[in-house]
């Protein structure tokens, strides 16, 4: 970066203090209850690490223990330790699951598969069976997973926590409001000609996808405000239960594995 090149010391710091002192201090679910950024449990990270990673790399990466005394194993924990201890150090304002931290999981992945190409090499030919078979399931369970997820696969969550259905309840899943895409095509595709106002609640920059269109979209901060808009019908999503403040039927919901992402609504009429 630019910016850390010309003064490496002073300004890898001042990111640092950057990152510590980001100004967004909104609520997220977690276990079923909110909880405000900047005020986050110690367990966080841990546990949407756990959540998001898939079953056979934890359990590869536990196996690593094994392999302490390889120098690359030694460089790779050092690396994924040191951030860790960081993280605890500076304390820095995180939100969204893990999608600050997400290199960890790169780096838990490395080990993960080093292992794997350790115990394949060290080992019989029942195990080598064994270790080839169970990738080969779980490459094909997990493939299976995101097939159902398109084009949502950041939503995913491993079998620990149930999937999507069993996250769904107690976790973000599309905080970052993608599906309103598929919401907005489906509305542009269905509305009725004599209301020409959609309300967009969460995701400001969906309003893209009204442009040249006879729709005018309008946006609306935390959902707030339908009223006096005039919107005639409403996208939004499960962030802080936004869609739960619109008075309104809803007439179309884009979901995954049966776990809704985005609702359309229609605005109730006085």
């Amino acid at each position: 970066m630019p910016f850390v090149a010309a003064n490496p010391l002073g300004n890898l710091l001042r990111l640092f203090e950057l990152g510590k002192a980001y100004p967004w201090q909104g609520d997220m679910l977690y276990w079923g209850e909110y909880v405000r950024a900047g005020s986050l449990p110690w367990h966080y990270i841990a546990t949407w690490t756990v959540i998001v990673t898939p079953v056979y790399l934890l359990v590869l990466w536990l196996f690593s223990n094994l392999l302490w005394k390889e120098k690359l194993m030694q460089l790779l924990n050092v690396a994924l330790w040191f951030n860790i201890v960081i993280y605890f150090a500076f304390q820095p304002n995180i939100y969204d699951g893990i999608r600050h931290l997400l290199f960890l999981l790169v780096i838990i992945t490395v080990i993960a598969s080093v292992t794997w190409v350790r115990l394949w090499q060290r080992g019989s030919k029942s195990i080598r069976l064994v270790l080839s078979v169970t990738l080969a399931l779980y490459i094909v369970s997990v493939s299976l997973q995101y097939n159902k997820l398109h084009p949502y696969e950041y939503v995913y969550f491993n079998e620990l926590v149930g999937g999507l259905p069993g996250a769904g309840r107690n976790f973000e899943t599309d905080y970052w409001g993608t599906s309103y895409k598929e919401a907005a095509l489906w509305l542009l595709a269905n509305f009725e000609s004599s209301y020409t106002t959609v309300g967009i609640c969460g995701n400001k920059e969906a309003a893209l996808y009204f442009s040249n269109s006879p729709l005018t979209a309008v946006w609306l901060p935390n959902c707030e405000g339908i009223t006096d808009s005039g919107a005639q019908y409403i996208i939004a999503y499960g962030r802080n239960a936004e869609w739960d403040k619109v008075e309104g039927t809803v007439i179309h919901t884009v979901s995954r594995d049966t776990v809704p992402l985005s609702k359309v609504f229609l605005v109730d009429q006085e």
